[in-house]
């Protein structure tokens, strides 16, 4: 008897629960749905966050924030996207999901110095930001080819994508010298002069000329006396026979 009783109990409150569902699901969600007026959303999508509260407010909707994320063109705190959409009808009281800006990703300039162009090309790649201009000077203390420096500095916070300058090094300063005077010696003897000084013998012209010895160097740029550093050019006029 009381196994009966029990199953007997049991039937009972299913019943019970399932009578209770149907009658939530089919009778009185409807009515609740139906019920309050239906809202026509408005457009938020580019609002400062306070802002698109307030429309909302205004609209007796609310705003609930779902995600964030970085975005170059959207300044931060302001909204990129919204849902439901406008123009879709919602009951009032609906919250409105929307997507903030964090604007533009930031990151730090890396350090620089004492890495050559490619290695600092690799590098600025790989953290988004792009070589910009690149200009050059004497250093003692880094070889050539090799950044000295860089605009903005290192650490410096600055936007994904912007342009770092570079500062490269042309090496140590060549010490300068005193241009050899040139006229009246033989082309063969000045070239083994000038190349050990460390100086590029460009163009030669040869020029006609009766009295001087054949290969006889008549004239000089630089002039004697002038000031030359290593990898200066040299041009010589030398003489022939005519």
């Amino acid at each position: 008897m009381k196994l009966k009783e029990t199953f007997k109990w049991i039937g009972i409150l299913f019943a019970i629960f399932v009578f209770g569902f149907l009658f939530a699901n089919f009778l009185l969600m409807p009515l609740l749905t139906q019920q309050g007026k239906e809202i026509e959303v408005p457009d938020i999508c580019g609002k400062e966050l306070k802002e698109a509260e307030r429309v909302l407010k205004e609209k007796k909707l609310s705003l609930m924030i779902e995600s964030s994320r970085y975005d170059p063109s959207i300044p931060e705190g302001y909204i990129i996207s919204q849902s439901p959409t406008s123009p879709w009808r919602v009951k009032e009281g609906r919250k409105i999901l929307v997507t903030v800006s964090k604007g533009p990703e930031r990151v730090a300039v890396p350090w620089l110095t004492k890495l050559s162009l490619r290695q600092a090309s690799n590098l600025l790649e790989r953290a988004g930001l792009q070589i910009g201009k690149t200009e050059t000077a004497n250093s003692d203390s880094i070889p050539k080819d090799y950044v000295i420096a860089s605009i903005p500095v290192t650490g410096t916070i600055i936007e994904k994508g912007k342009m770092i300058d570079l500062l490269i090094s042309l090496g140590p300063e060549l010490p300068a010298s005193v241009m050899p005077d040139l006229i009246g010696k033989k082309l063969e003897e000045t070239q083994a002069l000038l190349i050990s000084q460390g100086l590029i013998i460009g163009e030669i012209k040869y020029v006609k000329s009766s009295g001087v010895e054949n290969g006889t160097i008549l004239m000089q740029a630089p002039q004697p006396g002038f000031t030359i550093k290593k990898g200066d050019t040299v041009q010589l006029a030398v003489s022939v026979k005519e």
